[in-house]
């Protein structure tokens, strides 16, 4: 493995600051709780359309003839129309994770290097470097399993809490996005 030249990369980070350097590769486990976390609407909402077809039918059922009848049947076949939408949502999700030869799947599981400190984070693979400032991390998300470095609308750094080894490495993480977060909101 080469050896990362990480301080030209980030070169506010304070003195004596707290620095994490992690490499590992996501797993396609990552990578779906990614896109299931973010597209948590349409879970939602196919949830609620699932609800809702039992009433659905039994009001359609009570109400066989003329112009409730009627409404009731277009009811039922709008929510069936809606589960089928979310769940073939999510069911496409699934699909490119774990069963097509998706080229997003495949470079979000290179192999890469982080380093993480008060100045930002640095992601490093054999090819390409990506460079974020604080101020330019959009939203840090915490989940139960991982850490979600949102860069923009629909991407995101992606830091898995099993990569972290132990306790006390999840909490220097903590530690630094909550200094972050703080600096951020101070400037």
């Amino acid at each position: 493995m080469p050896e990362v030249n990480d301080r030209a990369e980030l070169p506010n980070q304070t003195p004596n600051s707290e620095e994490i350097k992690l490499a590992f590769a996501l797993s396609k486990k990552d990578i779906l709780w990614y896109n299931l976390h973010f597209n948590r609407g349409v879970i939602y909402l196919g949830i609620l359309f699932s609800l809702l077809f039992f009433p659905g039918l039994l009001l359609a059922l009570q109400h066989p003839a003329g112009d409730l009848g009627t409404f009731y049947l277009w009811l039922e076949i709008g929510i069936c129309l809606g589960w089928v939408l979310c769940f073939s949502s999510i069911l496409a999700i699934v699909l490119q994770v774990f069963y097509l030869k998706s080229p997003v799947v495949e470079k979000a599981m290179e192999y890469r290097h982080y380093v993480i400190n008060s100045a930002g984070v640095a992601v490093f693979t054999s090819d390409s470097r990506l460079v974020r400032t604080w101020r330019e991390i959009i939203k840090i998300i915490r989940t139960k399993h991982r850490f979600y470095l949102r860069t923009s609308d629909k991407a995101a750094i992606i830091i898995p809490g099993q990569v972290l080894k132990d306790a006390e490495g999840i909490e220097n993480l903590k530690r630094i996005l909550k200094n972050a977060e703080l600096n951020k909101r101070n400037s």
